[in-house]
């Protein structure tokens, strides 16, 4: 994943998934697996909390097409 080598240090500082990151390197833990130093829960990339989660949060939902119809909510 190019662009994206450096979210593999900040797993371990993460509140969201500091933790989750050690108990997946003993065992599976229900969904999450480790792929390539990056954490993912099914086929969804964990973001730890930095400034490429908030860009990928507003490219995502900042799109006219993409968001939860029915809500309105602000980033």
């Amino acid at each position: 994943m190019l662009g994206f080598e450096h979210l593999k240090s900040l797993y371990q500082g993460d509140s969201d998934f500091g933790k989750l990151l050690v108990a997946c390197q003993v065992q599976l833990i229900e969904d999450f697996m480790l792929q390539g130093g990056y954490l993912f829960k099914g086929t969804r990339l964990c973001t730890p909390k930095c400034g490429t989660r908030e860009l990928i949060l507003r490219e995502v939902h900042g799109q006219s097409i993409a968001g939860h119809s029915g809500e309105t909510r602000p980033i």
